[in-house]
């Protein structure tokens, strides 16, 4: 996977920020029934930009260029290794998943934890900050990607967003799912309840009960109007 230099560029690299994961709601659609609103989800977001950090050399420069006392031999090759075998996992996983699961379930859990892992070498000095970059790299994707559709998202969690309307990605070449959200409805960041197969709930509510009869009402009643009762 390869970076997009208009994010790169932004990117100081002896002197990265870190950021949590990003997260947004329009603040006009809180506690509002929504219909019909897409859901995206990047398929292994992170892993993603570590490959596409290691592939541009990062894991080298970044080394030339940090006032830490230095990324030995051993984290470069720890980098280059995890490229390799997430490409491998990433192509082959249906294969893995069915005919080795425990191969399956090993690769998958050292690919899910190797973020992790690069935050505690960064933590004790052994590394320059890759997470720091991984979460930099997406929050300039991300306001850039507000900026171009301030319409159209309703909400971002990390990998995942909810928009109405047609997306402009902007070029991002991480691979995504969609899929077609019947009926939402989003109180806070990381609290929202969705009609999928069924009502299902996401994050702490205080009275979850309450959230899920709104959205039952508001579904009931267009149901009531698309009938033309």
């Amino acid at each position: 996977m390869k970076l997009l230099e208009k994010y790169q560029s932004k990117i100081d690299l002896g002197n990265i920020k870190t950021y949590g994961g990003y997260n947004y709601i329009n603040p006009h659609i809180k506690e509002v029934p929504l219909k019909n609103v897409m859901q995206l989800s990047f398929n292994s977001l992170y892993p993603n930009i570590i490959c596409g950090m290691v592939e541009a050399g990062y894991h080298e420069t970044a080394a030339r260029q940090s006032t830490h006392t230095g990324i030995t031999d051993s984290v470069k090759k720890s980098l280059e290794n995890f490229k390799e075998s997430f490409e491998y996992f990433d192509t082959n996983k249906r294969n893995l998943k069915l005919n080795d699961p425990e191969k399956y379930k090993e690769l998958k859990t050292n690919i899910n934890s190797f973020y992790g892992k690069l935050g505690f070498l960064s933590n004790t000095e052994m590394a320059p900050n890759f997470p720091g970059f991984v979460t930099e790299y997406l929050r300039h994707y991300y306001d850039d990607l507000l900026k171009r559709n301030q319409h159209i998202i309703l909400y971002i969690d990390t990998d995942t967003i909810f928009y109405a309307g047609e997306i402009d990605l902007l070029g991002f070449n991480i691979p995504y799912d969609v899929e077609s959200i019947d009926y939402i409805m989003f109180s806070e960041k990381k609290r929202y309840v969705m009609l999928k197969s069924e009502i299902v709930t996401r994050g702490y509510h205080k009275n979850a009960q309450e959230a899920i009869d709104i959205l039952k009402r508001y579904i009931r009643n267009d149901k009531i109007e698309d009938l033309g009762i």
